[in-house]
C-alpha cells in the first residue's frame, strides 16, 4: 500500500486528497518528517481545509511539539468547530501540559449530533480519561499533603504529575520522597 500511495502522490502532486492520504500513511508508518512534508503540500493545495490543518496538528502532537500542535488544532477548530479530531488533539495538548480543565472544556462539543459515532466515541473516551486523570491527581495530592505521606505516595503523585506535564512539581516531590527515606 505504501508503494501505491507514494506512486499516486508522485503522479498527482496537485491533488490535496492524495497528498493528505499519503501523509496519513507515512504517519502510520512513523515517517513523521515525510508525513509533515506531504501534509504541508496538501495544505498549500487546500489552505482552508480544517481536516488538513487538524492532520498537521496531529503530526505535531506526535512530535511532542505542543505549541505548534495547539496552534494548528485551534486553527482547525476556527475553520470547523465540529472537527472532532482537532478537539481531541487540543485536549491531548492541554492534558499533557497541565491544563486538565481546559482539556475537558474543549471536549465539550457544541453539537454532538453532528458527529459520527466513531467521533463521539473518541471524544467520550478522551473525556473519561482526562476526568479520571484529574480525579486521580486530586486523590494523590490529598494523600501527599499530610506529614505522614509515605515516599511511595509522593512518588505516585510525582509520576502522575509528570504524565500531566508538571515536571517541576514532580521533581520537588521526588526530592521530598528521597529526603523522607528509602522507598521499598
Amino acid at each position: 500500500a505504501m508503494d501505491d500511495i507514494r506512486e499516486a502522490a508522485r503522479l498527482r502532486p496537485d491533488d490535496a486528497e492524495v497528498q493528505l492520504g499519503f501523509s496519513r500513511i507515512l504517519l502510520i508508518n512513523s515517517l513523521t518528517n515525510q508525513a509533515l512534508t506531504a501534509a504541508r503540500k496538501a495544505r498549500e493545495l487546500e489552505p482552508d481545509s480544517a481536516r488538513v490543518v487538524a492532520h498537521i496538528a496531529e503530526i505535531y502532537l506526535g512530535l511532542r511539539a505542543w505549541v505548534e500542535s495547539e496552534e494548528m488544532a485551534r486553527l482547525a477548530l476556527e475553520r470547523d468547530p465540529h472537527n472532532a479530531r482537532a478537539r481531541w488533539i487540543l485536549a491531548e495538548v492541554y492534558g499533557r501540559t497541565a491544563r486538565l480543565d481546559e482539556a475537558l472544556a474543549v471536549l465539550d462539543t457544541p453539537d454532538l449530533d453532528r458527529l459520527r459515532l466513531k467521533e463521539r466515541e473518541l471524544l467520550t473516551e478522551a473525556t473519561s480519561r482526562w476526568t479520571t486523570r484529574r480525579q486521580t491527581l486530586a486523590n494523590l495530592e490529598k494523600e501527599a499533603q499530610g506529614d505522614e505521606a509515605s515516599p511511595a505516595d509522593l512518588l505516585a503523585l510525582a509520576e502522575a504529575l509528570v504524565q500531566s506535564g508538571q515536571r517541576e512539581q514532580s521533581l520537588a516531590l521526588v526530592e521530598r520522597a528521597l529526603a523522607e527515606g528509602s522507598v521499598a
